[in-house]
């Protein structure tokens, strides 16, 4: 089960998403006051999750709209997600996927093996 600093650092990775899915799909101007009352959240931590993602790129500033709206690099993940993902090699035929250099080897979640995810 998820204790202290690690249930924080969920808690403010759904808050941010969902502050990134808030932007993304709203059609109307908010201000901060309206975002933070959508997120149940303080003005000072919307303002302080923008900059956060502004320096990002994640959003940026529309000074015409007077909107926070998709960044640069929201927009390239979305991009990397809409293609084709590369084909992997034949199980047994030389390297896998992972064992690329400067790959990263994913570790097995511990909590599947204990059940606590369950």
């Amino acid at each position: 089960m998820l204790k202290g600093k690690s249930l924080d650092a969920v808690q403010a990775m759904e808050k941010t998403l969902e502050l990134l899915e808030l932007l993304a799909n709203c059609k109307e101007r908010l201000s901060i006051c309206e975002i933070a009352d959508k997120l149940c959240l303080n003005r000072r931590e919307v303002l302080f999750m923008l900059v956060t993602l502004e320096t990002r790129e994640l959003v940026r500033w529309d000074d015409v709209a007077r909107v926070y709206r998709p960044g640069q690099t929201a927009l390239e993940f979305a991009k990397s997600f809409r293609r084709p993902a590369p084909s992997l090699p034949a199980k047994g035929a030389g390297r896998t996927r992972s064992a690329l250099p400067g790959k990263h080897t994913p570790r097995p979640d511990r909590r599947l093996a204990t059940g606590a995810m369950a």
